[in-house]
């Protein structure tokens, strides 16, 4: 049986995936021999996939600038001022008592359960609104948006707007 003859990709034709795969590796040797990055992945990619060990090294960037993201946010972070627990006396303390304009400013609230509150520094809210006293608690922070002086912060009682308790807060520069 004679079989007929094929006919080569110079003739026209689209080469077959052996003459491809011949021609891919015609293609690495003499990168290699240029010193150039050999191109790895599926067929048709375009550029060269990224180092393995550049990409490591990027990652291990990556983490540590992260690392050290979170140990500065920690480090950084106050408490919340150490009040009692108190279902019956409206009370707020801040920490820290003197900040600068800017600055963070942490605040603990007690009274009774449930009861939904807003702190204000010099009448301007700064606590998250429909915050509620749970467990006779509540804490949280603010940065200070007003200038230098002794200013006062308020927990007010949302659904009257009595004022509960105060507390001083002084601005520096």
């Amino acid at each position: 049986m004679i079989r007929p003859r094929r006919r080569s990709s110079q003739e026209g034709d689209q080469p077959d995936s052996f003459e491809r795969a011949a021609e891919r590796l015609d293609a690495d040797r003499r990168s290699r021999e240029l010193g150039e990055p050999i191109p790895v992945g599926p067929p048709g990619l375009a550029t060269a996939l990224p180092d393995r060990r550049r990409m490591r090294r990027t990652l291990w960037v990556v983490a540590g600038v992260l690392v050290l993201l979170v140990i500065g946010r920690v480090a950084t972070r106050s408490p919340a001022p150490a009040l009692p627990a108190s279902c019956t006396a409206s009370r707020i303390a801040v920490q820290p008592t003197e900040a600068p304009r800017g600055g963070a400013v942490r605040w603990s609230a007690t009274g009774p359960s449930g009861r939904a509150i807003t702190v204000t520094l010099d009448g301007r809210q700064v606590s998250t609104p429909g915050t509620v006293l749970r467990g006779c608690r509540a804490a949280a922070r603010f940065l200070v948006p007003l200038g230098p002086g002794r200013r006062e912060v308020r927990l007010l009682d949302t659904r009257t707007g009595d004022v509960r308790a105060t507390a001083r807060l002084t601005v520096t520069s």
